[in-house]
């Protein structure tokens, strides 16, 4: 039991530094990359749970409004939860596809939802962000594609719930 707090500690301490370093040198959230690898593999209430706690720590460490993260997330997940009524999104290119386009619509939620938290207003429509959503949302497709990647190599080939190490 101890083991497991401790091991809890450590990965939210790593994961507050990973996405705070991420985040302010790159602007991509790998909070929610990560949120996308463990969906469909871990319980959801519980995933939201979790999800909902470390997002209010991130925006206390990273100034922002509280709940915005935690919004952003929940937001895009509906709208992710709403693509996979249309066609699957557990294999195959249009899983990939539509993980992307939740990511690009979490870039621009963020976006969007701290600005009218802080200024009350949308603010302004610019290519820019558009453009540079997109290109955060392709370099968050392959950092969640090392993880499956990572995740089915630790995997054993009879039991996909056992981890096995090489």
């Amino acid at each position: 039991m101890l083991l497991y707090v401790l091991l809890t500690i450590i990965f939210f301490v790593a994961i507050l530094f990973l996405e705070s370093f991420f985040l302010s040198l790159f602007g991509l959230s790998i909070f929610f990359v990560l949120f996308l690898f463990l969906y469909k593999k871990i319980d959801l209430k519980i995933l939201i749970a979790v999800s909902a706690f470390i997002s209010f720590f991130f925006d206390v460490v990273l100034n922002l409004p509280l709940g915005c993260t935690f919004l952003s997330l929940v937001s895009s997940l509906f709208l992710y939860r709403l693509f996979s009524l249309f066609l699957s999104t557990e294999t195959g290119f249009f899983s990939f596809v539509f993980k992307m386009l939740a990511i690009f619509l979490f870039y621009i939620i963020t976006f969007y939802i701290q600005r009218i938290f802080v200024f009350g207003n949308l603010g302004y429509f610019d290519i820019n962000l558009f453009v540079s959503s997109f290109v955060k949302a392709m370099v968050s497709i392959v950092l969640l594609l090392i993880f499956e990647n990572i995740a089915q190599r630790l995997r054993g080939k009879n039991n996909g719930s056992v981890l096995r190490f090489k």
